[in-house]
């Protein structure tokens, strides 16, 4: 298998958008073995969405930001970062968010 770096999930996630949309896939590219690619982008999704904690199982810590998110039957919305105080959740500024997320991870991925 070829060593290629982690990409940044949001890149693939806007490339494998931008592929559905455009009805192609990537990994018809010239010199791309498109298998491998596949399989590439799925490992790191995979990856990526592990990283995610549920916060019905478990807040994040309080006074420390993360990044936040809802993700339901609409699939995924309102990815920001908040900082939790008590049971609930605020942006910069101490403005207090309106909803609560039932996704969050740590911004620095070395404390996953």
């Amino acid at each position: 298998m070829k060593n290629y770096p982690k990409p940044d999930p949001r890149i693939l996630e806007a490339a494998c958008l931008a592929s559905k949309i455009a009805g192609t896939i990537y990994s018809n590219l010239p010199g791309m073995d498109k298998d491998w690619y596949e399989k590439y982008v799925q490992k790191w999704k995979e990856l990526d969405d592990a990283t995610w904690h549920n916060t019905l199982k478990e807040l994040p810590p309080e006074n420390i930001p993360v990044e936040t998110r809802v993700n339901d039957k609409n699939g995924i919305g309102n990815q920001q970062i908040l900082t939790r105080k008590n049971n609930r959740f605020f942006a910069d500024n101490d403005l207090l968010c309106y909803y609560t997320p039932n996704e969050w991870r740590y911004i620095d991925r070395e404390n996953t």
